[in-house]
């Protein structure tokens, strides 16, 4: 956690609340693998989902401060491809109890996405080609949308 500025650093900005999630995803994700305990994976892909809820909520041009804009936000593109692919690898994790056999390929699976679905410009760009929709982001121009 050394790596996570502190608040007497200076000012807080939005990247450093990012990276403060990243940080903390990545020591959930170490302390899975020493354990072995769900509990930990569970909040490793928390930090995750906060991060995304995160920059949706701060890059986007919306005002999120009505009573339903957590389901707007939750229903973005960006937080939906992330939903997606947690439930995907959750999936695919629990098909291994009956399948043990298919661990090597599981994880070599899990290493190979893990090298491609990393850019939100990239998730984002998934999610409009899913649902079909050809239209800008609501980050008012923000170049990892555009």
């Amino acid at each position: 956690m050394l790596l996570v500025p502190k608040e007497s650093d200076g000012e807080w900005s939005n990247e450093q609340a990012w990276a403060e999630d990243a940080v903390a995803c990545l020591a959930y994700s170490l302390r899975t693998r020493i354990s072995g305990d769900a509990q930990e994976a569970a909040w490793a892909a928390r930090r995750v989902y906060e991060a995304v809820d995160s920059y949706v909520i701060n890059v986007s041009a919306n005002n999120f401060k009505l009573p339903n804009d957590e389901v707007r936000v939750r229903d973005h593109p960006l937080v939906q491809v992330e939903l997606g692919r947690q439930e995907r690898d959750i999936s695919e994790l629990l098909s291994l109890v009956h399948s043990p056999e298919n661990i090597v390929t599981a994880v070599n699976s899990f290493k190979l996405r893990s090298r491609s679905e990393h850019a939100i410009r990239t998730s984002y760009r998934l999610a409009a080609d899913k649902a079909r929709l050809r239209r800008p982001c609501e980050c008012a121009g923000h170049s990892p949308c555009t």
